[in-house]
């Protein structure tokens, strides 16, 4: 399975398997090179290489049963949304996250601008 992300520091779009495959950049924006986490690169780098294998093993499994079970309908919504509602999650707490970084480095800026009497 193939995951889009996009950076927030330059918004672009991009293939996440882009963040994996040089490890000289790893968890790093394959257009501005910003880290897209600042602290926990390592770990972001192991889960998405985990949620694309995941989702490549999901799809697989879909496909090999689809000819099984005629008399079962499975409900997409039952599948679909606990994703969705994950996928909600870490996008709200991914915004809070860069809205709390962009107001530390406003206020740092304020701060050292204020020490030079600027």
């Amino acid at each position: 399975m193939k995951i889009q992300g996009r950076c927030r520091n330059c918004s672009r779009d991009f293939p996440v398997d882009l963040l994996l495959q040089d490890p000289r950049r790893q968890g790093r924006c394959p257009f501005c090179g910003i880290p897209i986490d600042q602290e926990y690169g390592a770990l972001l780098v192991e889960a998405l290489e985990q949620l694309e294998k995941v989702g490549t093993a999901m799809t697989n499994t879909l496909k090999r049963v689809e000819s099984f079970g005629p008399n079962l309908e499975l409900d997409a919504e039952s599948v679909l949304a606990p994703i969705r509602d994950a996928l909600r999650a870490r996008e709200e707490a991914s915004a809070k996250r860069k809205a709390t970084e962009v107001a530390s480095q406003a206020l740092g800026t304020a701060g050292m601008a204020a020490d030079r009497g600027d």
